[in-house]
């Protein structure tokens, strides 16, 4: 059995007339990931059994209690068990690729990491500096300077990059 899910959308929060609180947030953020240690490591390239033998090719975003996420190219995330996922073989395509790195490298951060986000509606090269607090299955809750949350998805945070 495969359930979809679907990465939440800015307009869905600002329905309101108030602020979100960081409940709400967590939650479209797809809740708070616990023991990410017991994790397999996110951002493999696989391909989903589907009706038939049709197989269609997706990113591991997290796998726990045997169940695994895969997030396909336009946003769609289902919800799987791993006998219905196959290694990904042969070439992928870029976008998916592309995809597959920024899973990793979100992968590899750790809460109180310092990152840099790029808020909604801005564009690249406006990135604020912001601390890493809370993982969660899309994305993170990150705090600004001035002490604000931020709920963003994963594609939108990137480690500081530390001088070499």
């Amino acid at each position: 059995m495969v359930k979809r899910l679907s990465l939440p959308l800015l307009k869905e929060l600002s329905t309101s007339s108030s602020l979100p609180t960081v409940e709400q947030l967590r939650q479209r953020l797809g809740g708070r990931l616990v023991d990410v240690s017991e994790l397999p490591p996110p951002g493999r390239l696989v391909q989903l059994q589907q009706a038939g033998d049709e197989r269609r090719l997706g990113v591991v975003l997290f796998t726990m209690q045997g169940r695994t996420d895969v997030l396909f190219e336009r946003g769609l995330v289902r919800r799987t068990t791993s006998d219905q996922l196959f290694p990904a073989l042969g070439s992928m395509p870029e976008a998916l690729q592309k995809l597959s790195k920024s899973v990793q490298r979100f992968a590899a951060m750790n809460e109180g990491d310092e990152v840099r986000v790029l808020p909604p509606g801005e564009t690249a090269g406006n990135e604020v500096a912001c601390v890493l607090r809370e993982k969660c299955r899309f994305g993170a809750l990150v705090e600004r300077a001035d002490g604000g949350l931020l709920g963003v998805g994963f594609e939108r945070v990137a480690p500081v990059q530390t001088p070499s």
